[in-house]
């Protein structure tokens, strides 16, 4: 039989437990490998419809064998391209639903360089409005890149990737295969231990209470 005190313990391990769990992630992102069917000479379109994305000017969709990428995207046949200037960004967003204040989310993404460009711009990462972190396609080859973390302040935030632009000349870069990550924030230690602590104390009381 587990003692009283052992018991006391187990129980504030579950609660723990309970507490640092990770939640499976329940943030939905449509089409998140730009597999929509697009038109256009050469197999792209810029600023496609009905993708589930918005695409600004200089942005769009284009499949293997399009100039913005080399060899085949990560998932499927297709990928997203940003075709930036020195003058101007190129930017491809979607409105999300569905995140827990509080808890901490980061975004895993591919990104790849248009192949026969000396250089490459940086791809920048916002959600909600705040920045994940620059990305800067070093290869032609699809690379996968994790942002930093965001505590949610809302339920509603948009993804957005941004070209931005700053290397004169037409510099250009692919995106593919998006997900969002989740995980609950981690109470302070303190916090674990004063729990364990009132149940600890709570456990004894009962005890006085019935040796009465």
């Amino acid at each position: 039989m587990m003692i009283p005190r052992l018991k006391a313990i187990a129980a504030v391990a579950a609660i723990a437990g309970a507490l640092f769990a990770t939640p499976a992630g329940a943030i939905t992102i449509v089409n998140p490998s730009f597999e929509t069917p697009i038109e256009g000479a050469g197999g792209y379109q810029y600023q496609p419809t009905g993708a589930g994305w918005t695409f600004s000017a200089g942005a769009g969709i284009g499949g293997t064998g399009s100039p913005w990428f080399a060899g085949n995207p990560p998932d499927g046949t297709q990928a997203a391209f940003m075709q930036a200037t020195g003058d101007w960004s190129a930017t491809i967003s979607q409105d999300l639903t569905g995140f827990t204040i509080g808890d901490s989310y980061s975004v895993t993404f591919y990104v790849a360089k248009r192949p026969g460009s000396a250089f490459a711009d940086p791809v920048q990462v916002l959600l909600g409005g705040t920045s994940l972190g620059n990305y800067l396609p070093s290869t032609t080859d699809f690379v996968q890149e994790t942002t930093a973390s965001l505590v949610a302040t809302a339920t509603d935030m948009t993804l957005t990737f941004t070209d931005q632009g700053t290397v004169s000349g037409d510099i250009d870069s692919a995106i593919d295969d998006i997900s969002i990550n989740e995980s609950s924030v981690l109470p302070e230690p303190a916090s674990i231990l004063l729990l364990g602590a009132g149940l600890v104390g709570l456990h004894s009381l009962r005890r006085r209470k019935a040796a009465l």
